[in-house]
C-alpha cells in the first residue's frame, strides 16, 4: 500500500470515528436532558401530591379514630356504647366523610392511578362505615340485631383500616419516586 492511500484511509477512519463520537455525544446529551427533565417534573409534582395525600389521609384517620368504638361491641357495656354513638358523633362522622369526598377529588387529580385506586377504597369504606354508624345511632335495635349491625360496622371499620394502610404505602412509593429511575415499579397487589 502506498503512503498516499494509507494517508487517505487514515483520514477517512479519523473522520468516521469523529462522526461516531459526535453522534454518541449528541445522543448522550439528549438522554441526560430527558433524564433531568423527568426528575424535575417529578419534583414539581411531588409537593402538590404530598399536600393532597396528607389532607386526605388526615381525614380518613380522623374518621377511623372517631368510629373506633364500632369494633368494641362486646368489650363495652351498653350504656358506654350508647353514650359514644350519639347524634353528635354521627354529625362529626358525616362532616369528616364530606371532607374525605372533597379530598378524594384532589387525590384523584394528583394521581397516579395506583394512589387513585387506594383513595377510592378509602372513600368507599368511609361511606359504608358512616352509613352503618347512622343505622346504629338513629335506630335502636334489640340486642341481637344491634350486635349484627355492630359486626357489619366493624367489618366496614376493618376495610377502612386496610384501605388507609394501602393508601399510605402507595403514597409513600409515589412520593419517594424522584424520577431518576427509568424502570417502572411493579403495581402493588
Amino acid at each position: 500500500m502506498d503512503a498516499g492511500l494509507a494517508a487517505v484511509l487514515g483520514a477517512l477512519a479519523g473522520a468516521v470515528a469523529t462522526t461516531g463520537a459526535a453522534f454518541a455525544a449528541g445522543w448522550s446529551a439528549r438522554e441526560q436532558a430527558k433524564f433531568a427533565a423527568r426528575a424535575e417534573h417529578k419534583r414539581q409534582r411531588r409537593e402538590p401530591r404530598e399536600k393532597a395525600y396528607r389532607a386526605f389521609l388526615s381525614e380518613a384517620i380522623a374518621l377511623r379514630e372517631l368510629l373506633r368504638i364500632v369494633c368494641s361491641y362486646d368489650a363495652l357495656p351498653e350504656a358506654v356504647r350508647r353514650s359514644a354513638m350519639t347524634a353528635d358523633t354521627f354529625a362529626q362522622a358525616e362532616g369528616i366523610e364530606t371532607r374525605i369526598k372533597e379530598q378524594w377529588l384532589e387525590v384523584t387529580l394528583a394521581g397516579p392511578e395506583s394512589v387513585q385506586d387506594a383513595a377510592a377504597d378509602i372513600e368507599s369504606a368511609s361511606s359504608s362505615l358512616v352509613g352503618m354508624a347512622a343505622m346504629i345511632i338513629r335506630l335502636r335495635w334489640e340486642e341481637e340485631e344491634e350486635r349484627a349491625h355492630y359486626a357489619h360496622a366493624s367489618d366496614c371499620f376493618d376495610r377502612l383500616c386496610q384501605a388507609v394502610r394501602d393508601f399510605t404505602k402507595r403514597a409513600q412509593i409515589v412520593l419517594d419516586d424522584d424520577g431518576t429511575t427509568l424502570a417502572e415499579r411493579p403495581p402493588l397487589p
